[in-house]
């Protein structure tokens, strides 16, 4: 409660200091790898646009990093998996979009519709281990009657993608970012099974309570609207 109540009197301190054109110190976020190619681009343009004066520290992490930093007072805000927000912390869904499994149309797969026993004999490449893609790989193949599939972890997307068209292995990560890759042949979308089914990735805007209100609420408002025109050019 003292460290709260500690962090909002700074706030309250630096709000006071600013400069009539608005904030005029560092902004620190935070984003999970899937805002990268989705949201950033449109929200950081839509940030200078609102704090021209502000300083920018972006950092690129999994979800259950960003939550632990946020708690820590490490980043100001982050966008990150809806499910890993950290208690306490203030949340605004912005996002969300289905997890799929792709392959290279190189591949040898059985025809049809996959089951978990039938992706579990290829290798699987999805994102690092305690991101929401892993986890969900975790849970499919929890099964003890089920072989346990070789798991590739990886923290870039576009290494993912390239590694799955390459025929490495067989992919889980978002739809909506391979889209590019299936509409060029590079990846095919599998038919799997409803118990090899994955749950939807939603996304939050989030921040801690004590954090200053008005600020945090123009930034939730540039994450907003960079999230419609996203969703409006799909």
């Amino acid at each position: 409660d003292q460290a709260e109540r500690l962090i909002e009197m700074r706030d309250q301190i630096v709000t006071s200091l600013l400069p009539s054109s608005g904030f005029a110190g560092t902004i620190r976020i935070g984003v999970a790898e899937s805002i990268v190619h989705t949201l950033l681009p449109n929200m950081l343009g839509k940030i200078r646009d609102v704090f021209p004066d502000a300083r920018l520290e972006l950092s690129v992490d999994l979800s259950p990093v960003l939550a632990r930093r946020l708690v820590d007072d490490d980043i100001d805000v982050a966008i990150l998996v809806s499910q890993l927000v950290p208690a306490g912390a203030i949340e605004v869904p912005v996002y969300s979009c289905d997890l799929g499994w792709f392959a290279s149309p190189s591949m040898t797969l059985p025809a049809g519709v996959l089951s978990p026993k039938e992706l579990a004999q290829f290798p699987i490449v999805t994102f690092l281990k305690g991101s929401l893609p892993f986890i969900e790989v975790e849970r499919i193949f929890s099964d003890p009657n089920l072989p346990s599939p070789l798991l590739h972890g990886c923290a870039s997307l576009s290494t993912m993608i390239h590694l799955v068209t390459d025929g490495f292995g067989i992919g889980l990560f978002p739809a909506s970012l391979a889209r590019p890759a299936v509409d060029s042949g590079l990846l095919v979308p599998l038919k799997t099974s409803p118990k090899a089914k994955v749950g939807r990735l939603e996304v939050a805007f989030s921040h801690m309570g004590a954090r200053n209100s008005s600020q945090m609420e123009r930034l939730r408002e540039c994450a907003e609207a960079a999230a419609l025109a996203y969703r409006s050019k799909k």
